[in-house]
């Protein structure tokens, strides 16, 4: 039980490796976790101090085409998409967007264009940041070059 709530904690995943207990100890991410859990109560104690990184999803697409269509996260709140990178494993590049979709994953609307990530790092650019509570985000690709096996994509966002 201890790991998996680091995990689902308000659906974000939680990028750090450590944090600020309140009597300014700096300890692992094991250790938080035995604070704030009551085990006794069955029980999430929250008594931390300090900060929680950027949320941030990131989705990893295995063996991708050319033709990639599907969805990969639900927005549980109204979001601001801040930042979307993402980055390729062998072969040359993977052109490909993300897309808001309605409550249904029907009806997509660009969130960031046409782009070709790269074995480096790749920022891809954002045209329509707002997406509704309940609405879906998709991934697709339209072009490969090289036999790319592995693409990495994270998206970061604000909560409205």
């Amino acid at each position: 039980m201890k790991r998996r709530i680091l995990g689902i904690f308000l659906g974000l995943v939680l990028t750090f490796s450590t944090i600020a207990i309140a009597d300014s100890d700096w300890i692992g991410v094991e250790a938080i976790l035995n604070k704030v859990f009551d085990s006794t109560n069955d029980a999430l104690q929250v008594t931390t101090s300090g900060t929680i990184g950027t949320p941030v999803f990131s989705i990893p697409v295995t063996n991708p085409a050319g033709s990639e269509d599907f969805l990969i996260w639900r927005a549980p709140v109204a979001i601001t998409i801040t930042a979307v990178n993402g980055v390729c494993m062998d072969g040359t590049n993977l052109t490909c967007q993300i897309n808001e979709c309605d409550a249904n994953g029907d009806n997509a609307v660009e969130i960031c264009s046409d782009t070709a990530v790269t074995v480096s790092n790749t920022a891809l650019t954002i045209t329509n940041a707002v997406v509704d509570a309940g609405d879906y985000i998709s991934f697709t690709s339209s072009a490969e070059t090289g036999d790319v096996t592995k693409m990495m994509l994270s998206v970061e966002y604000t909560v409205n």
